[in-house]
Parts: C-alpha cells; structure tokens; sequence
C-alpha cells in the first residue's frame, strides 16, 4: 500500500480539489448492466467490486503521487537526529521513539543549540561500488 507523506500543503490540497473535480458520478448515463459510470471511463459502479469512494481516493493518491507527495509501498522509514550541520548516520533506526529519545539526550547534553528528528525513506540499496 502506498503511504501519503503528510503534512499537505495547500497546494496539494488543490492538486487533489482538481483532479476529483475532472471525474463525476454519471448518474443518468448508465451502462449496459445499468451501472452508474465515472466521466473518466476508467470507473463504473460495481464493475470491480470498488465503491465511488474508493475511486475517489485513487484519484487523490495519483495526484500525490504525480508531486512525489508519496512514500513507495515498498519503502522503509530509518529515523535519527540532526546537531547543527551533523546527521548522525550511524544511530540510524526504524524506531521513531529511540530516535525522539536520541533527540532529546542530545538536547539535554546541548542546551541552545538546534537539534531536530530526521526522516529518510529507504526504498532501494545499490552495493558499493556498483554505478546506479
């Protein structure tokens, strides 16, 4: 399953606003079984068991993932903290909690100084040495 990146900007509100706006229930257009279609032709109510809804947020989920708005089903998430220009890489975990507590020892340890959690998402490795 894909998983949205939120927080949604305003402008991806309105990248989803306009791409459901391009598809309406056809009510008074049936199809042979009698079956209300999308405008979009790509949809027609219970031809695969999805319902209006479910569409709709197909719909939404392309248009994020048209923005790169979109983690990759197949991703994984490693979260670790960040002291002023340093990413420490090697407390790298996939368990945001550890990595909160990280955050807060180091901001214990360096009252004043920036200190914040980082997300990465990993979706492919490529081994040393070998050109992408």
């Amino acid at each position: 399953m894909t998983q949205p990146t939120p927080p949604y900007t305003a402008a991806d509100i309105q990248m989803i606003v306009a791409a459901t706006e391009q598809h309406s229930l056809s009510p008074g257009q049936p199809d042979a079984d009698g079956n209300d279609p999308c405008s979009c032709g790509q949809w027609r109510e219970g031809a695969d068991g999805s319902s209006w809804d479910e569409h709709m947020a197909e719909v939404s989920l392309a248009a994020l993932a048209a923005a790169g708005r979109l983690m990759p089903a197949d991703a994984s998430t490693e979260w670790t903290w960040k002291h002023n220009n340093y990413v420490s890489t090697a407390s790298a975990t996939t368990d945001r909690e550890e990595a909160e507590r990280a955050v807060w020892r180091c901001r214990t340890a360096n009252p004043g100084d920036p200190v914040r959690l980082m997300r990465r998402t990993v979706t492919d490795w490529t081994p040393a040495g070998v050109k992408p």
